[in-house]
């Protein structure tokens, strides 16, 4: 079971990654109907890939063995570690998005994070459906705060990702000293 501290810095890791992607959107000048529609998609791929991936950790813990305590923190090093190359080697972006495939397209790219934050978590045996909602409802939010202020936000996106990878990274740690 995740604390609520945990359950939120997972969330915010993942949801950092939305509002990224939503404020380099943004400065595209996206119509509101479009920023609500990405917005609950970013929100519902978050929350739907973390389960996919809980399925797929859950599963591949019995193969793990004994050592499954060690995989989930590695894999979010890795993942963090990942997120903050990409902040470091991105510059500033603008995403022009047009139509329902790119939007889809977009949503899936920005949850792959989530896909491995699942597996992570289903190693340990975290399963919990507080963590899939809140996940969802936070990169809902965050989405919303990154178009709301994407072109204020413009030139810090390669912070975001950044940030979010660090948040991994600490949260690993956490995990450790916890064991």
């Amino acid at each position: 079971m995740m604390s609520t501290w945990q359950t939120i810095s997972v969330a915010a890791a993942l949801g950092i990654d939305c509002m990224g992607v939503a404020a380099a959107i943004a400065t595209g000048g996206p119509s509101r109907s479009m920023i609500l529609g990405t917005s609950a998609l970013f929100g519902a791929f978050q929350s739907g890939m973390t389960i996919v991936g809980m399925a797929g950790g859950t599963a591949l813990a019995s193969l793990v063995g004994p050592r499954v305590h060690l995989a989930s923190p590695m894999i979010l090093i890795f993942i963090g570690l990942i997120m903050i190359g990409k902040g470091i080697r991105s510059g500033n972006t603008t995403i022009t998005i047009y139509g329902i495939a790119a939007i889809l397209g977009a949503s899936v790219a920005v949850s792959l994070d989530a896909l491995g934050v699942g597996t992570a978590l289903g190693l340990t045996g975290t399963l919990s459906i507080t963590l899939i909602a809140v996940i969802g409802i936070v990169a809902f939010l965050l989405s919303l705060v990154g178009f709301i202020t994407g072109m204020l936000l413009a030139r810090f996106i390669n912070f975001t990702e950044t940030a979010g990878g660090i948040l991994l990274i600490v949260l690993a740690v956490a995990m450790v000293l916890s064991m």
